[in-house]
C-alpha cells in the first residue's frame, strides 16, 4: 500500500507541474538561467522515466521488470 501512495505522489509531483514549467520556459516568464533550465528539465525526464518501473513495482503488473526498477534506483 506505501509504494502505491509513494508512485501516486510522486507522478502528481513531476506531472501536474510540468505544463506550467514548460509554459513559463515559452513565456519567457521564467527569469532562470539556462543552466538550471536544463537540469530542471532533465531531473524531471529522469524521474518520469522512472515511473513506469515504480508503478510495476508498486502494482506488480505482468510487464514488471525487477532489473529495471533496480537498474534506475542504482541511478537514482
Amino acid at each position: 500500500m506505501v509504494w502505491k501512495v509513494y508512485f501516486w505522489l510522486l507522478a502528481a509531483f513531476f506531472v501536474l507541474p510540468l505544463p506550467y514549467k514548460l509554459w513559463e520556459y515559452a513565456t519567457g516568464r521564467d527569469a532562470s538561467p539556462r543552466g538550471i533550465k536544463v537540469e530542471e528539465m532533465a531531473n524531471a525526464g529522469f524521474f518520469i522515466l522512472g515511473l513506469p518501473a515504480l508503478y510495476g513495482f508498486a502494482y506488480a503488473s505482468a510487464g514488471y521488470a525487477p532489473w529495471l526498477w533496480k537498474g534506475w534506483v542504482a541511478v537514482a
